[in-house]
Parts: C-alpha cells; sequence; structure tokens
C-alpha cells in the first residue's frame, strides 16, 4: 500500500478520503500537530479522579474502588 500525505484543511476533503480508506484503496495517518502535548490514559484518568475527589472532598477513587467501578 502506498503512502501519500494530503492536506485536509475542510471537512469536505477530510469525509473523502474517509470514503477511499473504508475501500481500503488508503490508510490514513494523523500527525499530531505542533504544540499539542500527550498524556497516558492512567495519567488522565489518575487526574480525574483527583479532580472528582477535590469537588466532593471525599476520596472518590476509594468509593469508586468499593462500589466495583475500578
Amino acid at each position: 500500500m502506498n503512502t501519500v500525505t494530503v492536506p485536509t484543511k475542510n471537512f469536505k476533503s477530510m469525509k473523502s478520503l474517509g470514503k477511499l480508506e473504508n475501500k481500503k484503496f488508503v490508510k490514513l495517518e494523523s500527525p499530531i500537530p505542533e504544540g499539542i502535548t500527550t498524556h497516558c490514559l492512567e495519567d488522565v484518568i489518575e487526574e480525574g479522579w483527583q479532580k472528582l475527589s477535590d469537588h466532593y472532598g471525599v476520596d472518590m477513587k476509594a468509593i469508586g474502588k468499593s462500589k466495583g467501578y475500578i
């Protein structure tokens, strides 16, 4: 399968490329734009538990574990 870089600046061109990908003519790859940072899922979930705990004033992660959500 060949690789081609195509700039997609609008929704219509992205939609057209998506149709080609569904027909297995192309494989789309989306590079991460400059200035955007990535985080691992575990860090994001941990930060979410911390924000909930700070908001409600209780240890939400412990409550989640006791209820079987974790």
